[in-house]
């Protein structure tokens, strides 16, 4: 996300799966001065990068892992053996 769209007020989730690739959004360090930045680990977070213990907020995690998966393999290209 841009600077603009952090200041328009855009809806901004860190593991937020805007388009169905699997893949979220991200913002780079000093996008803007105060929104869009984050800090996580785990697989613990909901689609706003919050801490949780919520079954229905795993699942949709691992569901995007597997869907950026799927993304990935159409569009890394294959080996050269």
């Amino acid at each position: 996300m841009s600077a603009e769209e952090l200041e328009a007020g855009k809806d901004f989730g860190r593991y937020k799966d805007v388009d169905g690739d699997g893949i979220p959004w991200r913002t780079l360090p000093a996008t803007h001065p105060t929104r869009g930045s984050y800090f996580t680990r785990g697989t613990s977070r909901d689609a706003y990068a919050r801490y949780s213990e919520r079954g229905p907020d795993y699942v949709y995690n691992m569901q995007r892992l597997l869907q950026k998966f799927d993304t990935a393999r159409s569009l890394v290209p294959a080996p050269i053996l």
